[in-house]
């Protein structure tokens, strides 16, 4: 896969720490999810305010298509058809010492919408599916005003990767 992006802790905290001496590395899968009307569907935690793609982490065992599409299923409600790759970024958080790396996928949903299987920090961080075209997501992303740590890489790692889809669908 190619490499969209690197994120480092200086580059979306001012006075950020030095680096760790060890990390843990933290594999994830996501996906730029379109709907029936080619909308970009991504999670908005409200209450600490960023977006987030449909993903998470991969579990033991699991391929990482795997691993998408059990998160899109807890995550949205619905399955989805992995239709192409996009790309990886990674994220070096020094405060969690981890290295985080995302797998991009471009996928669509597939059959209805049904009940989600958010997890209790979904839930307090009041998750809902939000569907916009492109440039209003990328928009939606850039005036978002993160209340947590990870909520600044993920606003970095998503605007990157929604560059990159749009360059693609453009070209592609």
């Amino acid at each position: 896969m190619k490499l969209i992006g690197e994120i480092f802790e200086k580059d979306v905290i001012e006075g950020s720490r030095e680096k760790a001496e060890s990390y843990s590395l933290r594999r994830v899968a996501n996906a730029v999810l379109l709907n029936e009307k080619n909308e970009v569907g991504l999670m908005h935690a409200r209450k600490p305010d960023f977006y987030v793609f449909p993903g998470g982490g991969i579990e033991e065992g699991e391929s990482v298509i795997e691993a998408l599409k059990r998160e899109v299923k807890e995550e949205v409600g619905a399955d989805c058809e992995v239709t192409g790759e996009l790309g990886v970024v990674m994220c070096y958080e020094e405060e969690a010492k981890n290295i985080n790396v995302s797998y991009t996928f471009i996928a669509k949903l597939s059959g209805s919408v049904g009940e989600r299987q958010l997890t209790k920090g979904e839930i307090e961080a009041d998750c809902v599916i939000e569907w916009k075209e492109i440039d209003e997501m990328i928009e939606a992303i850039r005036l978002s005003k993160p209340q947590e740590y990870i909520g600044h890489f993920l606003k970095r790692r998503e605007a990157l990767i929604l560059e990159e889809f749009k360059k693609i669908k453009k070209y592609g």
